[in-house]
């Protein structure tokens, strides 16, 4: 499993906040899951995954992001240990 931060700027300016989503990709599959969390895409930093700087926001979104990846990879890592099939795509 892979997973992905990065920012849906294409319906935004470069003066507005942008959504952080979160892209799981496993077996050639891939599911985007919106964070809820909007940023401004001149703060992201895309090599990092991670907003720049100090400030008490970029903190706040660092840590809101390590808790999905935390979370993400420790359902990953139980349904593996439980010999459960994972998939990205979303029950019908």
């Amino acid at each position: 499993m892979n997973l992905l931060f990065w920012i849906y700027k294409s319906r935004t300016e470069k003066a507005s906040s942008a959504f952080l989503m979160a892209r799981i990709t496993h077996h050639s599959k891939r599911a985007n899951i919106n964070t809820g969390l909007k940023i401004l895409p001149s703060t992201w930093d895309s090599k990092k995954q991670r907003v720049k700087g100090n400030s008490e926001l970029a903190n706040n979104v660092n840590r809101h992001i390590q808790t999905i990846s935390v979370r993400l990879l420790s359902i990953y890592d139980e349904l593996s240990k439980t010999g459960k099939d994972f998939t990205v795509s979303r029950p019908k």
